[in-house]
């Protein structure tokens, strides 16, 4: 979980080069990538985060890569003690190391879906909106589209980063992780990026 840099301009404009049909993309997107260092298939690769406007709504467009191929088998179900996810934290101004959360799980149908949960400490979270779509457009890269009132009206920017567990790796480098809240959440496999900002 070495700490990860601002990607170049170029490798930023292939990440958001699909852009949505359905709405227009402000400005360039805050992009991270991270080092090829946790075992397992989750290990973080790159994130991004962007603006999207359409029919005068405002959305915030999450991307996410990972080194590895994975399978949404390997993804946990919601509720469970220690699952494997990928998620999003973020940060909306007030002080805290996240006090939202987008996770990714498998709903009972199968699909990838994001729900939004506060105050993202597991434990006596609340579920904030309905889920939303994943999209996965191959076996390491996922999108979601995340509308702004899950995210507060208020906020004039996002701060936010990616994050993954993966419990079952048994890999010597996972050791369990001391840390506090709310990471204590994560698996054996836990990799983190920074926090990176988007502004409305």
């Amino acid at each position: 979980m070495r700490a990860p840099r601002l990607i170049s301009a170029a490798l930023a404009a292939a990440m958001s080069a699909a852009v949505l049909a359905s709405g227009a993309l402000a400005g360039a997107p805050t992009v991270v990538r991270d080092a090829n260092d946790t075992a397992g298939p989750l290990d973080l690769a790159a994130a991004s985060a962007q603006i999207q406007m359409k029919a005068g709504k405002r959305s915030l467009v999450l991307r996410l890569r990972t080194y590895q191929s994975w399978d949404p088998s390997q993804i946990g179900r919601p509720g469970a003690a220690v699952p494997n996810f990928l998620s999003f934290e973020f940060d909306r101004n007030r002080r805290r190391p996240a006090d939202r959360c987008l996770g990714v799980a498998v709903n009972s149908a199968g699909a990838l879906v994001g729900q939004m949960n506060a105050p993202c400490v597991a434990v006596g979270d609340r579920r904030v909106g309905r889920p939303v779509r994943v999209r996965r457009s191959d076996s390491r890269h996922i999108e979601v589209v995340v509308p702004s009132r899950l995210l507060g009206r208020s906020a004039n920017r996002y701060t936010w980063r990616a994050t993954s567990s993966f419990q079952a790796a048994g890999h010597k480098s996972c050791a369990p992780l001391s840390l506090p809240p709310p990471e204590q959440r994560y698996g054996r496999c836990a990799d983190l990026t920074r926090f990176a900002t988007v502004r409305r």
